[in-house]
C-alpha cells in the first residue's frame, strides 16, 4: 500500500503539458467537465498506467497474481488446458468427406473489472471434451463373426460362406498318392516301420549310431518287400522304370526321418543312404548276368521286377553283415597284439564295438586284462550298459564320471573309445566329454585309440551340433593331434590316412 501511495504522489507531480502516450489517451475524455465518479475512474486509470510503465514484467506478474482471486486463477488455468486439448484433438483428427459438425471450444477471457465465473461454470469447463466424430470405416467381409455384445470375445464360423476351389475342382482322392502332402495327412506315404524307428529314437531306445544304422537297414528291407508286393498288383506300373519309382517312394520316408531336411542324417547313416541310392539307380540298367537254373537253363525273369528287388534285399542283408559283424570281428582281431600288454583299459560312454573288444579280451582262463574303468559324462549314463555285460566276468570293474578322470588314468595302459564319424582331415566325432579324456591321456603319455568301421569315414571337415534321430546326443570333435591311432576293419591306421581310406571306398563302390 505504501508503494501505491508513492506512485499516486508522483502522478500528481507530473506536469500536464508533457503527458505520456497512455496519459494522453486517458485524458482525452476530460475535455468536458466530468462528474465526480468519472474523475475517480480517470485517476485510477492514470495510476494504473503509471505503475505499468515503472514496473518490470516480473513485478507486474506478481502484482496481477495478488490482485486476482483464487477462483479467477483456477478458471484461467482450466481454460488454457481446454484450449490445448482442443488444439491437440484438431491436429490429430483426419479430414473426411463429410465430417460431423464440430463444437469448437474457446478459452474464456476474463478481463479486469468484470465478474468472475461461478463454480458451476468452472465444472462445466472441466467436463467438456472434444466431440469430434469420425464415420466408421467399412469392415471387410469375413467368414469369422465376432460377438461384441458379450464381455468375453467369442469366434463363430459361418458355414454358409463359399469355399475357394481350384479351377479343375480336383480333390485329394483324384491326385496320385506320391504327390499328396496335406496338413490333414502329413505322413500319408510313410511306412509304419519308419514311424516305429523314429519313435524308438525319440524315446532313447536306440543306443548309438551302429544300432541306428542296423535298424534302418532292417526297416528298409521290410519296406521294399511291401512296396514290391503292392507294385506287383498294379497293372499300370512300368517295369522299365522300377528304379525311378522306388527312388520316388523312398523320398517321403527320408523326409520324415529328417523332418523335411531340417536336420541332417548322421554321417554314417548318410553314407549307407548314398550307397543305397546308387544301387536303386542300377535297377533300371539291363541285367548283365542272366539267372541260370541247376540244370543249366536260363530262368525266366519274374514279372514286375521282383527279381531285381530281391537282389536289392540281398545287397542290404550283405551290407548289414559286412558293416557290423565282419567289421567288428576284424577290429577285435587287429587289437589282439595291443591287448596282450594291456592290464588296465579306460573307456568312455557306450559303444558296441568297444564292448565286443572288451568281451573278447576276457576270453580264456587267465586273461591279461585285469582292470576295466568305465566313465560317463554324468552318473547313470549310457556307460552303465558296459557294466551290465561285464558283471559276470572275472575282472575288476570301476564306474565313475569325468570328475574321477585323474584317478581312472592312474596306471592305465590304453584309452579305447568309439566314434560316430571320422572326417577327412583326421578329426573324429565322439560323444561330448571325450576331448577332456584325450587331453589328459596325452599329458600322461597314454595311447588314445579310436575304433571305427570304414563306412564311418566321410568326406567332410566339420560336424553339426544336432543330427536327425539322435538330436539329444551331443557330439564334439577331437583333433587328429590327440589321437594315437584309428582301428578300422582294414588295419590300424594313423589319423592322417583318412583320405586314403576314402579313396579305397570310392574305388570299391565303383566296382
Amino acid at each position: 500500500m505504501t508503494r501505491k501511495k508513492t506512485i499516486e504522489k508522483k502522478a500528481q507531480t507530473v506536469p500536464s503539458d508533457e503527458p505520456t502516450n497512455n496519459e494522453t489517451v486517458a485524458s482525452e475524455p476530460s475535455s468536458s467537465t466530468p462528474n465526480e465518479p468519472e474523475a475517480t475512474e480517470q485517476v485510477s486509470e492514470l495510476v494504473n498506467g503509471v505503475t505499468n510503465l515503472s514496473m518490470t514484467d516480473k513485478e507486474r506478474g506478481e502484482m496481477d497474481r495478488q490482485t486476482k482471486s483464487k477462483e479467477q486463477i483456477k478458471a484461467e488455468r482450466e481454460a488454457k488446458k481446454a484450449e490445448k486439448a482442443n488444439k491437440k484433438a484438431n491436429a490429430t483428427s483426419k479430414v473426411v468427406a463429410s465430417p460431423a459438425p464440430q463444437i469448437q471450444q474457446h478459452a474464456p477471457q476474463i478481463p479486469n473489472g468484470q465478474t468472475l465465473l461461478s463454480t458451476t461454470q468452472v465444472s462445466k469447463l472441466e467436463n467438456k471434451k472434444d466431440v469430434t466424430q469420425k464415420p466408421p470405416s467399412p469392415e471387410p467381409k469375413s467368414a469369422i463373426k465376432k460377438d461384441t455384445a458379450r464381455g468375453n470375445r467369442e469366434v463363430q464360423f459361418d458355414l454358409n460362406t463359399t469355399v475357394l476351389r481350384t479351377p479343375s475342382e480336383e480333390t485329394i482322392s483324384d491326385l496320385p498318392k506320391m504327390f499328396v502332402f496335406t496338413d490333414l495327412a502329413p505322413n500319408f506315404n510313410v511306412h509304419p516301420v519308419f514311424h516305429t524307428l523314429a519313435a524308438r529314437c525319440e524315446r532313447g531306445q536306440v543306443a548309438d549310431v551302429d544300432d541306428l544304422c542296423e535298424e534302418f537297414l532292417s526297416a528298409f528291407v521290410k519296406f521294399i518287400s511291401d512296396w514290391g508286393a503292392e507294385r506287383l498288383h498294379n497293372s499300370d506300373a512300368d517295369p522299365t522304370a522300377l528304379g525311378f519309382d522306388l527312388d520316388l517312394a523312398i523320398r517321403p520316408q527320408l523326409g520324415y526321418l529328417t523332418e523335411d531336411g531340417r536336420w541332417p542324417l548322421p554321417y554314417a547313416l548318410g553314407n549307407l543312404v548314398r550307397q543305397l541310392k546308387r544301387e536303386i539307380k542300377r535297377l533300371d540298367e539291363p541285367c548283365k548276368h542272366a539267372h541260370t537254373k541247376e540244370d543249366g537253363t536260363v530262368a525266366a525273369e519274374l514279372p514286375g521286377g521282383c527279381d531285381k528287388l530281391k537282389e536289392l534285399e540281398e545287397w542290404l542283408e550283405e551290407t548289414r553283415y559286412s558293416c557290423f559283424e565282419l567289421a567288428t570281428n576284424s577290429i577285435s582281431t587287429h587289437l589282439m597284439q595291443k591287448r596282450k600288454f594291456s592290464k588296465k583299459i579306460v573307456t568312455f560312454d557306450w559303444c558296441r564295438v568297444v564292448n565286443r573288444i572288451l568281451l573278447d579280451s576276457l576270453v580264456g582262463e587267465d586273461p591279461d586284462l585285469k582292470h576295466i574303468v568305465v566313465l560317463d559324462q554324468q552318473l547313470n549314463g549310457r556307460g552303465v550298459r558296459h557294466m551290465d555285460t561285464l558283471l559276470d566276468k572275472n575282472v575288476k570293474l570301476d564306474y565313475g564320471d569325468l570328475r574321477s578322470l585323474s584317478v581312472a588314468l592312474h596306471k592305465c595302459s590304453i584309452v579305447l573309445i568309439g566314434c560316430s564319424a571320422v572326417l577327412s582331415n583326421g578329426c573324429v566325432a565322439v560323444p561330448k566329454g571325450s576331448l577332456s579324456i584325450a587331453l589328459s591321456a596325452q599329458a600322461n603319455n597314454i595311447p588314445f585309440m579310436v575304433c571305427a568301421q570304414t563306412f564311418k569315414f566321410v568326406d567332410k571337415v566339420q560336424t553339426y551340433g544336432r543330427m536327425a534321430l539322435l538330436g539329444r546326443e551331443n557330439m564334439e570333435l577331437v583333433p587328429s593331434s590327440l589321437i594315437t591311432a584309428i582301428v578300422t576293419d582294414i588295419r590300424i591306421v594313423p589319423p592322417s590316412s583318412a583320405p586314403a581310406i576314402l579313396k579305397a571306398k570310392a574305388l570299391e563302390s565303383q566296382n
